[in-house]
């Protein structure tokens, strides 16, 4: 076909004068035309394979942050940034709200609040710093009850999604013994 095309072609414009020119010609255009082929099928196979290899890292830490956090004793809960559905959490925070899985998954983020100024202020305090660390708020169980928590947030990426990572230590027993500690405090001075 290349061939037949050049010598139709290279005949109108008095190009070649034998056959011969016309044959080399073709040969050269459908060498490089095989060397572009070649060029581009290793590109595509290079890029193809180094997609594989990322796939495979992001699987790999996927799986390695849900070994950590399902041994973990710090309650730890991803959250998706955009509409506040739980897409993960671990047994520990399942234990701390009282709640399965399933239905910690069906719930917000907003929902667990105690108080809704809380809520408004840890998501103030994201906006401004992207991250919160080690936030003291009441947060309240399944059962209506709250727990005082030690609370800490940070956005990352999850299933490839904007989301924030969660992770709560329930600390009601230390703010008891604060709150006794205070007592007996102006109790003394007092005396």
């Amino acid at each position: 076909v290349v061939i037949a095309w050049l010598r139709i072609n290279g005949e109108r414009a008095g190009l070649f004068k034998s056959d011969e020119g016309v044959v080399l010609v073709a040969l050269t255009y459908t060498a490089c035309f095989l060397v572009l082929i070649w060029l581009t099928a290793r590109s595509v196979s290079k890029i193809d394979q180094k997609r594989r290899i990322s796939e495979d890292a992001l699987r790999e830490s996927e799986e390695r942050f849900k070994a950590m956090a399902e041994v973990s004793p710090v309650g730890m809960g991803v959250v998706g940034f955009i509409d506040g559905n739980f897409l993960y959490v671990n047994p520990s925070y399942e234990q701390y709200f009282g709640y399965d899985k399933d239905e910690l998954l069906s719930k917000k983020a907003p929902e667990i609040f105690w108080d809704i100024k809380d809520r408004e202020l840890i998501y103030k305090k994201l906006e401004e710093d992207n991250f919160v660390s080690n936030y003291e708020v009441k947060l309240k169980r399944k059962d209506g009850s709250s727990f005082w928590s030690m609370s800490s947030i940070r956005p990352i990426k999850f299933m490839n999604k904007p989301a924030l990572l969660g992770t709560c230590i329930d600390i009601t027993d230390h703010k008891r013994a604060e709150k006794e500690l205070q007592r007996t405090k102006d109790y003394l001075e007092n005396l």
